[in-house]
């Protein structure tokens, strides 16, 4: 084998061997996505969610919502391979603001300067913050799609307290006047049962129903 053969071997050699590239798991495309929530016909409330990516590099969620006269916001943050949860952030314009750190066992929730913790709740996958707004749903497509998980762990802020969510898939058509390509999954959470629909390749939630309470979730599509 002459010189020139030699190294074009070796550095096949070498990529073979080197460092694989990171996973970067689906999730809903950047850009802002308007949501109205109603109950019974009655408009509740109006948010914006917006999908980024932060300068270092982690997946960043933020919301800002507006429920009468008041704004309320929250910023999370996900790791891009694995869509684990793990910053949170949020408050109202006029009230406290909640912060949490997590990790894929623990999460240190703090307001107000009171801290507590919560653990991973066993057979659950990963922890996420659960403050009423529509962020948490919002994530919720793209968390279980990236480890086809069927439960997780949902810190509730307005308790707070820990409690398990439980997905299924939901086999039932997408309602006539949602794209034809959504699916949809069924989630338990705190005795509430709602479905939310969503883009089979986008994984962006385009309804979400709240059969316990009536509530439903819109996406407005300009």
């Amino acid at each position: 084998m002459n010189a020139g053969r030699a190294l074009l071997a070796a550095l096949a050699v070498a990529a073979c061997v080197g460092p694989a590239a990171a996973q970067i798991v689906a999730r809903p495309p950047d850009g802002t996505y308007t949501y109205k929530i109603e109950r019974r016909g009655k408009v509740l409330a109006t948010t914006q969610i917006v999908w980024a990516k932060n300068d270092d590099g982690a997946i960043e969620l933020t919301e800002t919502a507006t429920i009468g006269t008041r704004r309320y916001f929250t910023q999370t943050t996900f790791d891009p391979a694995t869509m684990h949860e793990r910053t949170y952030k949020g408050g109202s314009a006029d009230g406290g603001q909640a912060n949490a750190v997590l990790d894929d066992d623990t999460v240190t929730l703090t307001f107000e300067g009171d801290a507590r913790s919560f653990r991973l709740i066993t057979d659950t996958s990963s922890i996420m913050i659960d403050d009423a707004l529509v962020s948490f749903s919002a994530a919720l497509p793209a968390v279980a799609h990236a480890d086809t998980a069927n439960s997780l762990t949902a810190v509730i802020t307005a308790l707070p307290a820990a409690a398990k969510v439980q997905i299924s898939p939901e086999g039932k058509a997408p309602p006539s006047d949602l794209p034809p390509n959504d699916v949809g999954i069924d989630v338990i959470l705190n005795n509430t049962q709602a479905t939310l629909w969503y883009g089979k390749s986008t994984l962006v939630l385009d309804r979400l129903e709240d059969v316990t309470r009536g509530i439903t979730i819109d996406r407005v599509i300009q």
